[in-house]
């Protein structure tokens, strides 16, 4: 992340967290102020907004190498109901 990309992220940050802003309206203020958005190929929406709001790199939590390999367990429901499953993962041999 350069340093333009970082300005708006603590922009849209404070505007929420402490301004109490919308994220239509952060949108709506992007849109005005006119910063490409990341993949610079989109417009600035309110999806736009959460996802960097949810972004656990963005809020700084996110951690390098945090997964890890290990024996394939069996998907049944007690284990999906417990959290320990993991969505989107490949379920084939």
């Amino acid at each position: 992340m350069d340093a333009a990309e970082a300005a708006v992220v603590r922009l849209v940050c404070e505007k929420y967290t402490v301004d109490g802003v919308s994220m239509g309206a952060i949108a709506r203020l992007l849109r005005e102020m006119g910063p490409p958005t990341r993949r610079r190929v989109t417009r600035w929406e309110r999806s736009v907004v959460w996802g960097m709001l949810r972004n656990p790199a963005y809020k700084g939590t996110a951690c390098f190498n945090k997964t890890q390999v290990g024996p394939r367990q069996k998907v049944t429901k007690p284990f999906r109901l417990s959290g320990r499953s993991v969505h989107g993962e490949d379920q084939r041999t």
